[in-house]
């Protein structure tokens, strides 16, 4: 699961949640918190630019390559 990471003022809730992904990765069994931090993003500096979505689904590929290692 991709970490959420909004950059908005509007956002309050957002270290409550990311709290809660890191319980749910270590409560449910093959789940992985794929870190968000450091992506580009577009203009409103919630979405992932073309970049940020790019490097994002290489953090992806990675844990699940890291995970499919016997």
């Amino acid at each position: 699961m991709g970490q959420i990471n909004p950059e908005h003022p509007a956002f309050l809730m957002t270290d409550n949640i990311r709290h809660q992904q890191q319980r749910i990765q270590q409560q449910v069994p093959n789940t992985v918190l794929i870190s968000t931090d450091g992506l580009g993003k577009m203009a409103d500096r919630i979405h992932y630019d073309a970049q940020g979505q790019l490097q994002l689904g290489k953090r992806f590929a990675q844990a699940y390559i890291k995970r499919a290692k016997p």
